[in-house]
């Protein structure tokens, strides 16, 4: 080969590389956005996970509350029937 073909070939290979080094850039920023996005939706998760505890949480005292309220009346009832004398089921 001759010096003007290697320049050639030299001067194509520094385009080839110069291409590669911007996709490269362009897939690192791109992967580096990506890392980001993931990072919030880590967060939204995690805030979200906290959130339905809470409301599991306060499901279950409202499910137990309103349960003590029926067992109550119930007690009562049977209280009632009882000083009025009336039968009562066990």
């Amino acid at each position: 080969m001759g010096k003007i073909e290697l320049k050639y070939l030299m001067n194509s290979l520094m385009g080839i590389v110069d291409q590669l080094s911007s996709s490269l850039d362009k897939q690192s920023q791109h992967i580096s956005h990506l890392w980001e996005e993931i990072g919030e939706k880590n967060t939204l998760i995690r805030s979200l996970k906290y959130q339905n505890k809470l409301l599991k949480d306060r499901v279950l005292k409202n499910f137990i509350k309103e349960n003590k309220d029926k067992i109550a009346e119930v007690e009562l009832e049977k209280r009632i029937k009882e000083i009025l004398g009336e039968s009562v089921d066990h």
